[in-house]
């Protein structure tokens, strides 16, 4: 298993000062910052905060994608689990309850590139199987 080497969070969306970019060594240091991000984010029916994210591994190899921050009253971020199971779905392992067989099936044919590499980073990088809880 590939170990996580760290991951960069960027705000891109809030007030000026929320705005920022980090780096942390683990998913529970990942987590704690949404947690505390999250307190700033927008309410229930207000929408959610942009916030991009690199992880890295041991081997060099990196992911980049987006995590939608909302207030902590809203849903309380688990960065871990929330990867797990993108990783879950983009590998073809696990459909979104709410979307039908047809369009998981059209979703993941778009870009079989990323299913291939999400099949084969769920059995071979450490990608959220550890965590605060959520």
């Amino acid at each position: 298993m590939i170990p996580v080497k760290s991951i960069t969070l960027t705000r891109a969306e809030g007030v000026v000062e929320d705005c920022v970019t980090v780096t942390v060594p683990s998913w529970d240091a990942a987590t704690s910052t949404l947690r505390k991000w999250a307190e700033t984010a927008p309410d229930a029916g207000d929408g959610y905060h942009k916030c991009d994210y690199v992880i890295e591994w041991q081997d060099g190899e990196q992911f980049e994608g987006r995590y939608d921050l909302v207030h902590i009253r809203v849903k309380t971020p688990n960065f871990a689990s929330f990867f797990r199971r993108f990783m879950a779905c983009a590998s073809g392992r696990e459909k979104p309850s709410h979307w039908t067989e047809q369009t998981y099936k059209a979703v993941l044919s778009r870009n079989p590139a990323m299913t291939d590499w999400a099949k084969a980073a769920f059995n071979s990088r450490d990608i959220g199987r550890m965590g605060l809880a959520a």
